[in-house]
């Protein structure tokens, strides 16, 4: 793919491998270096340079060019990253609405997977005896509820219906492979007995301490949350 540069560094600028700034910066950006920047998001820009490498700069270092300086934050055409409250919102009505279509697939199916167990002939009660069963079943329906519409559309229907979407650091869709890293880092839990869930929880909770409010499955993915517009 061929370079195309839209904007040049003014002054000099410092890039990070994450939207953040924390830490050292993984490389230095001299005055007057070419770029190819996609829209600013809360105030960074990701960065491609001509030898392939990419990272993100303060947006307000970098000029389009034979323009202004580029602004900072949500700008023109900008992203905002979605803020702790929200994404919580939107994983809660996710949680609720997972539980629910897994309770109709358990009535709908439940014979399938499970074996009468009620002593009473003239009574039915579906129980799976295998544990690894089911937890094939949750993990299944949990990528088919949040891996497929996040890689194809960017939102479950939680983030949808609290305006959010997931993008790639580039600012598109996520595309199958990140939104497949994005699910399985928190779903590597349901690979632990007893003490998985405490792992799925950590991760689903990082972004409340993690800077700029992204979170491991964030990171590992090359994802954000932002704001939809």
């Amino acid at each position: 793919m061929s370079f195309s540069p839209t904007h040049v560094v003014s002054g000099g600028a410092s890039a990070w491998n994450d939207p953040d700034g924390t830490g050292p910066p993984a490389v230095t950006l001299e005055p007057g270096t070419e770029v190819a920047a996609n829209d600013p998001i809360g105030g960074w820009v990701y960065v491609t340079l001509a030898n392939g490498w990419s990272g993100w700069v303060d947006a307000a270092r970098i000029t389009p060019l034979g323009g202004a300086p580029a602004e900072a934050g949500a700008g023109a055409g900008g992203l905002v990253p979605a803020s702790v409250g929200q994404r919580f919102g939107a994983r809660l009505i996710d949680v609720l609405f997972f539980l629910v279509a897994m309770f109709v697939v358990g009535i709908v199916f439940g014979g399938a997977f499970a074996e009468d167990t009620d002593p009473d002939p003239n009574e039915v009660r579906y129980e799976i005896e295998n544990p690894l069963t089911a937890i094939a079943i949750g993990t299944t329906g949990w990528f088919l509820y949040e891996a497929i519409p996040v890689g194809v559309a960017g939102r479950t229907p939680g983030k949808r219906i609290i305006g959010l979407r997931v993008v790639g650091t580039d600012g598109g869709l996520p595309g199958m492979g990140r939104a497949t890293r994005r699910w399985a880092l928190p779903a590597s839990g349901n690979l632990v007995p007893f003490f998985g869930w405490a792992w799925t929880l950590v991760v689903l909770l990082s972004p409340t301490w993690s800077p700029n409010g992204r979170g491991w499955h964030d990171r590992v993915s090359d994802t954000l949350v932002v704001r939809a517009t």
